[in-house]
């Protein structure tokens, strides 16, 4: 049903009319109902409907069994109040949660919560983005 990320916007009439919140999936839905009153609405139909928080402070809502989480970071984002990340819809979605509290809010919301990422796989990240990896397959790379 909700295969993307629903993000609040409050202070963004600029930008968004009327709406107070909007909802991404199949099209994109604006609604004029603040979130508080579209979220009971939802979680009604999908129990699994949760939120997390993304850096800007804005909440993100989605799907918990399509989220995959909780990643691993390359190198200290903390600067950005980012602490974690979760993966929807092959996009990588940064919070301000730690890696438990991520795996906790999927857990909770009937998802399956990835392991928290230890520092090998956050090295891994690290590494991938100093030489420029990205998503590449390794034999991308052999290829040069």
């Amino acid at each position: 049903m909700f295969n993307r990320a629903l993000s609040t916007w409050r202070e963004r009439e600029e930008e968004t009319g009327k709406a107070k919140s909007h909802v991404e999936w199949v099209t994109l839905a604006m609604a004029r109902e603040p979130i508080e009153e579209i979220v009971p609405k939802i979680t009604a139909d999908l129990q699994s409907f949760t939120s997390l928080t993304a850096p800007n402070g804005w909440l993100l809502w989605f799907d918990a069994t399509k989220a995959d989480g909780p990643m691993p970071l390359a190198g200290d984002r903390s600067k950005d109040r980012i602490h974690s990340a979760f993966k929807i819809n092959g996009h990588i979605q940064f919070v301000r949660e730690t890696h438990q509290e991520v795996r906790d809010v999927i857990a909770a919301a009937g998802g399956t919560p990835l392991p928290i990422p230890g520092r090998f796989a956050e090295m891994i990240e690290t590494l991938k983005s100093w030489v420029g990896i990205g998503a590449k397959p390794p034999t991308q790379l052999l290829a040069k």
